[in-house]
């Protein structure tokens, strides 16, 4: 047993010698590196590897609506949305797109938070201090058990105000049995060409306890986590039963309600620096 540690000893020796000539060897063939310059520290430090920044996510239109108004143009980070000017316009006219990301639709359902932030202007002539005139420049809207019913949400400029809205895609609105889910939260004034940044958070629930939206104008937070409710005290929540996943929309969508002069002017929107998120938070926030 001792002739056989004995030869153990004799051998590993020997094998380490050959590892590090074999080392120094296959050193050699590969470039010195420049020595430290004066002043500098000499310890080695890795290069730069791989960038791992993501790619910026292209956002496209998906689908546009182009109804007595010109198709959406896109000037590299801006969309813009233009009615022409018509002599007899019809009581509703729209430019708009819904939103496509990476080449694909956006949709959002139960449970997302979605996010949508953007430099946001509007030309719309004297009809944006008229009460009965409406513009919608942002909305989350779907079909209602099949039906084109109405909006989720949506950010829109009437009265001489920038404002959300929504729950008219709620089933149970109905302003004609007194049941008006329809709701308003005043934003901002606002001024025809200004623009304005906008970042807007809307969590998607069918329970009113839990559906919220929060709102930034300028950098400043005007609305934080308000659960909708209308002026008669009903409350439609952000997401609603029967409702398909949501599209999101940018352009210039316009009404008039009633009889009221409905303009003849050119009406125009921008959107620009845009950047959409959708994310399912753990708990209801």
């Amino acid at each position: 047993m001792s002739r056989g540690r004995g030869t153990v000893r004799r051998v590993l020796p020997t094998l380490a010698v050959a590892a590090m000539v074999g080392v120094v060897a296959a050193c050699s063939a590969f470039p010195s590196r420049p020595a430290a310059r004066s002043g500098a520290s000499s310890s080695l430090r890795p290069g730069p590897g791989p960038s791992t920044t993501a790619a910026a996510p292209v956002y496209s239109a998906f689908k546009v609506h182009a109804w007595d108004g010109d198709r959406p143009v896109n000037t590299g980070s801006s969309w813009f949305f233009r009615l022409p000017p018509m002599s007899t316009p019809p009581q509703n006219r729209r430019s708009e797109l819904w939103w496509a990301k990476d080449g694909r639709e956006l949709q959002f359902s139960e449970g997302h938070l979605v996010s949508y932030s953007a430099d946001v202007a509007a030309s719309l002539g004297p009809a944006a201090s008229r009460p009965d005139d409406w513009h919608v420049l942002w909305q989350l809207i779907s079909t209602t058990d099949g039906e084109w019913k109405g909006r989720a949400v949506t950010l829109d400029v009437s009265g001489g105000r920038l404002r959300l809205t929504g729950g008219t895609g709620n089933p149970a609105h109905d302003p004609n049995t007194g049941q008006n889910y329809h709701w308003v939260r005043d934003l901002a004034p606002f001024t025809n060409d200004r623009t304005y940044r906008i970042r807007l958070e809307v969590f998607l629930s069918r329970d009113p306890e839990y559906g919220w939206v929060s709102a930034w104008v300028d950098g400043q937070q005007v609305v934080e986590h308000w659960r909708p409710s209308s002026g008669q005290g009903y409350r439609a929540g952000t997401f609603f039963e029967g409702s398909a996943p949501l599209n999101i929309r940018s352009g210039l969508y316009r009404g008039t309600e009633g009889h009221g002069p409905r303009p003849t002017t050119e009406q125009w929107a921008r959107h620009s620096n845009i950047d959409i998120t959708a994310r399912r938070p753990v708990a209801a926030e």
